[in-house]
C-alpha cells in the first residue's frame, strides 16, 4: 500500500511552522482520516466536516490549514479548531481528530 502524502507544494517559504516535520505530520493526519470508517454517530448532520483539533500550543501554524483546504472525504469536508486545556473539555466533544502539542505534557 502506498501512502499520499500530502504534498508541500501549498506550503510558503520562509514560514517557521512549515518544517518538514509538520507537513509529514499534516499529511498524516490528513490520510489518517481517509482511511477510518466514522460511524454515523460521530457527526450532527451527513455534511458535518470532520473536525481535526490541535490541543495546546499549536505547532502547525497555517500548515494543518492549507494541507486539508478544499479536501473531502466523500461529502465531508475539514475544519482545523485549537483548543486550550481546561479541566472541561466539552469542546472536544465535535473533535475526530486530536492531536495533542507537547505543550501538553505534564512532568509530576
Amino acid at each position: 500500500m502506498t501512502l499520499n502524502w500530502a504534498s508541500p507544494a501549498g506550503a510558503q517559504a520562509g514560514d517557521a511552522s512549515d518544517s518538514s516535520e509538520y507537513l509529514i505530520k499534516a499529511g498524516f493526519i490528513y490520510n489518517f482520516a481517509k482511511f477510518v470508517e466514522w460511524p454515523s454517530t460521530s457527526f450532527s448532520q451527513p455534511e458535518s466536516p470532520i473536525v481535526i483539533g490541535v490541543l495546546g500550543t499549536d505547532p502547525f501554524g497555517s500548515v494543518l490549514d492549507r494541507i486539508v483546504a478544499d479536501k473531502k472525504i466523500g461529502s465531508r469536508g475539514f475544519v482545523v479548531r485549537r483548543y486550550k486545556w481546561s479541566k472541561d473539555l466539552k469542546d472536544l466533544r465535535d473533535c475526530q481528530i486530536l492531536f495533542i502539542s507537547a505543550s501538553e505534557k505534564h512532568t509530576p
